[in-house]
């Protein structure tokens, strides 16, 4: 009986190892996404504010003359 438990112990460690060599590919997968959305949204945000700023000069170039 002791045996059978040792093997099934190291079936199950092997399970554990394998499911939290998954957890850490997923985890750096989803922090490489995180990473791309954000810079993609401050990409966004920036362009959004630079036509912003144009417009806004642009007004007051027409309001100087």
């Amino acid at each position: 009986k002791k045996v059978k438990d040792e093997s099934f112990m190291k079936q199950r460690a092997d399970s554990v190892k394998e499911q939290l060599e998954m957890i850490k590919a997923k985890t750096a997968e989803a922090k490489c996404d995180a990473k791309t959305a954000i810079h993609e949204k401050v990409v966004d945000i920036k362009d959004f504010m630079k036509e912003k700023e144009q417009n806004l000069v642009k007004k007051a170039q027409f309001w100087k003359e």
